[in-house]
């Protein structure tokens, strides 16, 4: 995870590696919890999204914890970049 501050935003950066990615049989695929801003992420990943074969789902989900008031929202900008090892101009970022 990479940490950058410049004017006021904070930039980090955190990196999710799929082993065997062609491989995954799973419908759903969580990361490793990790924390971006001092406060605890995820990334919820859907393979086939709606069982469709070529496509992918990504969310980015804040963590609850338990000193976080009811209602708690916190407003991010980011970036997801998916990088397709095999043939890099099919690479996306959203």
């Amino acid at each position: 995870m990479e940490h950058q501050e410049t004017k006021g935003e904070i930039f980090e950066k955190f990196t999710w590696k799929i082993e065997n990615f062609s491989r995954l049989n799973a419908k759903e695929l969580y990361s490793d919890p990790f924390i971006l801003g001092g406060y605890p992420w995820r990334i919820l990943l859907f393979p086939k999204a709606n069982d469709v074969d070529n496509s992918l789902s990504i969310y980015f989900e804040a963590m609850q914890t338990a000193n976080m008031s009811k209602g708690w929202s916190r407003d991010v900008k980011f970036k997801l970049l998916v990088f397709n090892q095999l043939d890099t101009n099919v690479t996306v970022i959203r």
